[in-house]
């Protein structure tokens, strides 16, 4: 028999919810003002990314990755960020 499409949904949002806890999932939320906003659009529109948290889950693995491999970045990122 086939599965409705409640049942189908349901078991579509176990498995979502599911690979959230697997995955080490959590969320933040946050206020962006305007002019956050402009640099986020105009960093999605140039990294040809839509989705807001993509592109701020991309910005962080990028920075990370710019620190670990040349720590002399370190501490002129640690001032711009607190800026």
């Amino acid at each position: 028999m086939s599965k409705t499409a409640n049942e189908r949904k349901r078991d579509s949002r176990a498995a979502r919810a599911q690979h959230l806890k697997d995955v080490g999932a959590s969320e933040i939320k946050f206020t962006v003002y305007r002019s956050t906003r402009e640099k986020l659009n105009f960093i999605n529109k140039h990294v040809e990314v839509q989705d807001d948290c993509d592109t701020l889950t991309r910005i962080i693995h990028a920075v990370y990755d710019l620190i670990k491999r040349d720590m002399s970045h370190e501490q002129q990122l640690i001032k711009d960020i607190g800026e």
